[in-house]
């Protein structure tokens, strides 16, 4: 069926298939294709992401997966019974540019820089730091609403337990990250409307984020289906998190944390400022409301059970978490301000 299916669509003869998580390989004779699902819910945002593609394609910027349009013309095709996007990949890079542009962070860095120069016509993607604090809120008032059913329950799972026994403290993390962000917006005004910092990001920066191939060697490819427009701390800092979330030990996430960040520094500055941003994006507990959201949604009992034991392995690492963020203050405040810090990290 994927045979037909990708031959009726884009004429490619089938010549081998590799799984990579939810995304298929696809070899013809000559060229290499990712077949990624799209979820409905992000149609609406697709034209503005192949824009995206189409902006770091006029710089020549190395790495960009660049979706296909079918015979009908259009870029998303149900194949196989899902909704998919089609990427051809070409990075063009040599083995010399490989080894020159190894490091994550710089090459996230240029990209940040090259991202710069898109203008989006779209309201919503034109949004940065300030609006982070709305949507905090918005999740906050839907995991209040969970709270006060599940206390109400008469029976209880496990993990409603800790539920109950947790969101205090998440909930002030969450009050002290919206805080940050309410002070900030009020000291400086003119930082949002001027659209400091504002480039093309990633949803969840992470370290898979960007695919990796054999036959890419150590090239990295960019998909545009994962592009947003926002603050460009916001890729640093979802990839702080992913660090702070690994399974290593403290030392070693801290060590990784400042290679990351003296690396993306010696490219594109970083100031104060955007350690405040940093700080406060981090402070903000995701990946409690990521486990909650994902285990009170879910239809099936895998599901449910695959988010206790993240629950619990985040539970358990909250002290590191505390600890990891005291850090990265550390890396940017010389003299600690209590008017936006909140004092547990001042002390």
């Amino acid at each position: 069926m994927l045979e037909r299916h990708l031959y009726e669509h884009f004429g490619i003869h089938l010549k081998n298939v590799e799984q990579a998580g939810n995304d298929l390989i696809i070899f013809d004779e000559q060229e290499t294709y990712i077949l990624r699902p799209y979820p409905q819910t992000q149609i609406v945002h697709l034209e503005e992401r192949l824009k995206m593609a189409e902006h770091f394609q006029s710089l020549n910027h190395l790495g960009i997966a660049y979706p296909m349009k079918a015979k009908g013309g259009s870029t998303l095709n149900i194949i196989d019974g899902q909704e998919t996007v089609l990427f051809q990949l070409k990075t063009g890079l040599n083995r010399e540019q490989q080894i020159q542009e190894k490091s994550k962070a710089k090459k996230l860095a240029q990209f940040h820089l090259d991202g710069e120069s898109y203008v989006s016509t779209s309201k919503q993607e034109n949004a940065t730091w300030t609006s982070w604090r709305e949507r905090w809120i918005k999740r906050l008032e839907q995991l209040e609403s969970w709270y006060v059913k599940i206390m109400n329950e008469p029976v209880k799972t496990a993990l409603d337990t800790e539920f109950i026994l947790t969101f205090p403290y998440y909930l002030a993390m969450t009050e002290n990250a919206i805080q940050m962000v309410t002070e900030m917006i009020s000291m400086k005004p003119s930082y949002y409307p001027d659209g400091n910092g504002r480039t093309v990001c990633h949803h969840r920066f992470h370290e898979n984020s960007w695919l990796k191939t054999d036959s890419l060697n150590v090239s990295d490819v960019k998909f545009p289906t994962d592009f947003v427009c926002d603050h460009f701390t916001r890729d640093i800092t979802e990839y702080l998190r992913h660090i702070a979330k690994n399974e290593q030990v403290l030392q070693e996430k801290i060590d990784r944390a400042n290679r990351f960040i003296k690396r993306y520094h010696s490219v594109k500055n970083l100031v104060e400022w955007d350690g405040y941003i940093i700080v406060s994006r981090l402070l903000f507990p995701a990946q409690y409301f990521d486990v909650l959201e994902k285990y009170y949604q879910a239809i099936d009992d895998k599901t449910r059970s695959e988010m206790e034991t993240k629950f619990v392995n985040m539970v358990t690492n909250s002290e590191d978490y505390e600890i990891f963020i005291q850090h990265i203050c550390s890396l940017f405040f010389t003299a600690k301000d209590p008017s936006i810090l909140p004092e547990w990290l001042i002390n």
